[in-house]
């Protein structure tokens, strides 16, 4: 919250297309995830761990969203085995 009170970009990008929102649903920080939206982080920039994906939802995430890769939340839980 300290970089986004200071002017942070919530949806930055890194080199692969990542944004803070992606890098706390795929790591299963539901808090943070939780405070990136309230933030007015872009929803369909995540995907990730069952209880980000539940919030993710209830948010009103896009659930055919694609990635720079073309893969859907959907596709990346079937091929990791969840």
């Amino acid at each position: 919250t300290e970089l986004l009170r200071a002017g942070a970009n919530i949806d930055h990008t890194d080199v692969i297309g990542r944004t803070a929102l992606k890098y706390a649903a795929i790591r299963g920080h539901t808090d943070t995830l939780t405070e990136l939206l309230r933030a007015g982080a872009n929803i369909d920039h995540a995907s990730g761990h069952t209880d980000t994906v539940t919030e993710l939802l209830r948010a009103g995430a896009n659930i055919d969203h694609t990635d720079v890769i073309g893969g859907t939340a959907l596709m990346w839980a079937a091929y990791r085995g969840h």
